[in-house]
């Protein structure tokens, strides 16, 4: 789920989601949730710095 809220200095979005992995996967259940906080907190923080980046249209 992606939300986007507005704020003084901007927008905020925000980002949740479940993984629910089945057999002997739910043992690594914990280490797939590390895992994959860590890769979206890499793709959301990438996609930050490259808007915040971009010349804005028509300035």
């Amino acid at each position: 789920t992606l939300r986007f809220d507005p704020v003084e200095a901007g927008t905020r979005m925000r980002w949740s989601g479940h993984v629910r992995p089945k057999g002997a996967l739910r043992l690594l259940g914990p280490l797939i949730t590390w895992m994959g906080v860590r890769q979206e907190h890499r793709i959301w923080s990438s996609l930050k710095r490259h808007l915040e980046g971009a010349p804005v249209a028509g300035a």
